[in-house]
């Protein structure tokens, strides 16, 4: 296997990602943006690629050596914001994939014009895709899902092929005389290698990229969207298997049953978009005043509700009261007033929940909120 052919398998793998993505893209409704990314850095890879094939046909050298550079650079800084885009990183706003194109072909326009040597160019490239490797190395380690068994794998081989690149540009420098087009084992070999990176790393990322968006849309359709928490689809299997624990181990269960008092009022007076923000700070208020174990969820509207496994209704009392505490010291700025909110809470709760049912706990939990809303709302009322 020649280095001519290694070009040519690498067009036509590239090609047939980029081809492979767009089709994808087109025929689903729900895709991850960074699957977009991906496949235009292996376009522009593609076309790299066709120029080095080319070199040595009717193509001037000049414009080959720049054209390739100029597009595989751009199929590189592409590669690490789709990385980084799927992963969740932090990285500055893409300018247009033709903005950066430009910017690395007058980057190579001058470099030829100042004749800088081909094994140069070659340890340039190298030390480049080198660099861009660990940064997608360092995001695989600490980006998005640190429980993804692909997304580790990823994170062990992409510094490998980082360290190869930095081998590779090192030699470059050490053996000026063997370039790109060198039939030599070393750099038939890396040349094959540098194959197998791209199409592994392509396959890896668009699993990857395939994990999230199916993590997203079980997200969403087990989230409320506006406030984050569990929804009352996602509620009701999570408290099944609460009470399905419970009823094994006889152990106590309680819910809290919250309302926003006056929340129509708010929404009159400040608009809805006051009102959900009233609701998303409430929502906040709820994950910060309850444990890791407690499964709060809204209900719908302003209502809110707390599954709380091993609690007894004295313990869920007291910690109703907090809620209802932190609740009324809050301050939320609306045109320019500083507005306040209450709640009213409804507990119930079993010491032993040796049979319980969440539609019975609701209803014991909305008369105790009722008659908190009959006493003057902003309290607590126990079922």
């Amino acid at each position: 296997m020649d280095i001519r052919t290694l070009f040519v398998a690498n067009t036509v793998a590239n090609f047939a990602f980029a081809l492979g993505i767009l089709l994808y893209v087109i025929g689903q409704h729900s895709v991850h943006g960074s699957i977009a990314i991906w496949g235009k850095s292996r376009f522009f890879a593609g076309l790299g690629f066709v120029f080095l094939a080319l070199r040595g046909t009717v193509i001037p050298v000049p414009i080959v050596i720049v054209a390739a550079n100029s597009f595989l650079f751009t199929s590189v800084l592409l590669s690490v914001f789709a990385f980084k885009s799927c992963l969740a990183r932090p990285h500055p706003k893409f300018p247009s994939t033709a903005m950066v194109w430009a910017g690395f072909l007058v980057l190579w326009l001058i470099l030829q014009a100042i004749g800088i040597p081909e094994y140069m160019r070659l340890a340039l490239f190298t030390f480049y895709f080198s660099v861009c490797l660990a940064i997608v190395s360092r995001d695989l380690a600490f980006g998005w899902s640190k429980n993804s068994i692909l997304q580790k794998f990823l994170g062990i081989v992409t510094p490998v092929f980082s360290l190869l690149a930095f081998i590779r540009g090192v030699d470059a420098l050490l053996h000026p005389s063997q370039g790109l087009f060198s039939h030599s084992a070393s750099q038939v070999a890396v040349m094959f290698i540098g194959f197998v990176e791209s199409v592994s790393t392509s396959f890896g990322f668009l699993l990857l990229a395939k994990e999230r968006t199916d993590r997203e849309l079980e997200m969403q359709a087990s989230t409320d969207p506006l406030t984050g928490l569990p929804n009352r689809r996602a509620f009701q299997s999570m408290a099944e298997m609460v009470f399905s624990l419970e009823k094994r181990t006889g152990r106590p269960v309680s819910l809290l049953f919250l309302d926003i008092d006056h929340f129509k009022k708010i929404n009159d007076r400040y608009g809805h978009d006051a009102g959900d923000r009233i609701l998303v700070e409430f929502a906040g208020i709820l994950r910060n005043s309850v444990r890791q174990c407690d499964i709060p969820v809204r209900v719908g509207g302003e209502e809110f509700g707390v599954l709380m496994p091993e609690t007894s209704p004295a313990a869920a009392y007291e910690a109703a009261e907090r809620i209802r505490i932190a609740t009324e010291s809050c301050r939320v700025e609306m045109r320019g007033e500083s507005v306040n909110f209450t709640i009213s809470i409804g507990v119930y709760g079993e010491e032993t929940a040796f049979s319980p049912d969440l539609d019975a706990y609701f209803k014991n939990a909305d008369g105790a909120l009722y008659r908190a809303k009959q006493n003057g709302r902003n309290r607590v009322e126990m079922a």
